[in-house]
């Protein structure tokens, strides 16, 4: 049993960002998310002592380990806010809403330390509660960037076309949007079966058609023996829900995965953890860039 974890510098040359870049009493949730997510923190299990480097920059870029608050500062805005500026918006940010940045962080940490042990399976159900998690707030921070007070409103509407959806139709009806002021519509996910068996690849393909899955918007099965199939960025939050609700929700009548006959789920979940991880990097990041610009 995993004990509570607890993020730890990795110290590298022995430096120390200081406050609010570093940790706990040095840091601040908004900005600790980040650096988890840039591959620049280690985590300790208090049960046995046991500490994780997740070193993984979920950015997908070849900078590792990256904490220094300059360099993270322009990567995020490059160069459009100081850095000063940049301090006073996470401090301010997570002085408003501690708690939530609070949860947000402490799943995140649960979900990549997971991936990072190779309990895939827990690692997805992380980053599905992640899911759960920004799945509003994310759009009403974003529609508190709009400057234009008919854009807001038109923005906020649109979230709320049906009260019976969910909340997660609320995110998936606000991501377009977000993307297309981020660049991040042409982006496309890979999800690899390298190293799988081919009669596994050709069962899960099967059950992905049985189940629909292959049906959600831009889903392409791909012939390249190592990519199963891909879909865009916008397709993301969707994807992510079937695969949660054909494999942990079962319904009678329905279409579900037969576990049992893939194997159990760490294989599948394997193939959906990195992605999930990569997608949700670029859209926290988007929501701290047009809220930080926006401040200043």
């Amino acid at each position: 049993m995993v004990g509570i974890l607890t993020l730890n510098e990795p110290g590298h040359g022995g430096y120390q960002p200081a406050a609010p870049f570093g940790l706990h009493s040095d840091g601040v949730p908004p900005h600790e998310i980040l650096r988890l997510l840039l591959g620049s923190v280690n985590v300790t299990e208090s049960s046995t002592g046991r500490t994780a480097a997740l070193a993984t920059n979920e950015f997908r870029q070849t900078t590792r380990r990256m904490c220094r608050p300059d360099r993270i500062s322009l990567f995020l805005f490059e160069g459009d806010i100081t850095l000063e500026e940049y301090a006073h918006f996470v401090t301010n940010l997570s002085q408003r809403n501690a708690t939530y940045f609070e949860s947000l962080r402490q799943e995140l940490t649960l979900a990549l330390h997971a991936k990072k042990a190779g309990r895939f399976t827990e690692s997805f159900l992380y980053f599905y509660r992640l899911l759960e998690m920004i799945a509003v707030v994310f759009p009403l921070l974003y529609a508190t960037t709009q400057t234009d007070f008919s854009r807001a409103h038109d923005f906020l509407r649109s979230l709320l076309s049906n009260e019976k959806d969910g909340d997660l139709k609320v995110l998936t009806t606000a991501v377009p949007v977000i993307a297309r002021q981020a660049n991040l519509t042409a982006v496309t996910f890979d999800f690899s079966i390298a190293g799988s068996d081919a009669a596994w690849v050709r069962l899960l393909k099967a059950q992905i058609e049985r189940c629909g899955i292959n049906n959600t918007g831009g889903f392409e099965f791909e012939s390249d023996t190592e990519i199963l199939f891909h879909v865009p960025f916008n397709s993301m939050p969707n994807l992510l829900v079937q695969f949660r609700n054909r494999m942990f929700h079962y319904r009678v009548g329905q279409s579900n995965f037969d576990l049992g006959a893939l194997g159990g789920s760490e294989r599948i979940c394997q193939m959906l953890v990195s992605e999930a991880a990569h997608w949700f990097a670029l859209i926290y990041a988007e929501i701290l860039r047009v809220m930080a610009r926006r401040q200043f």
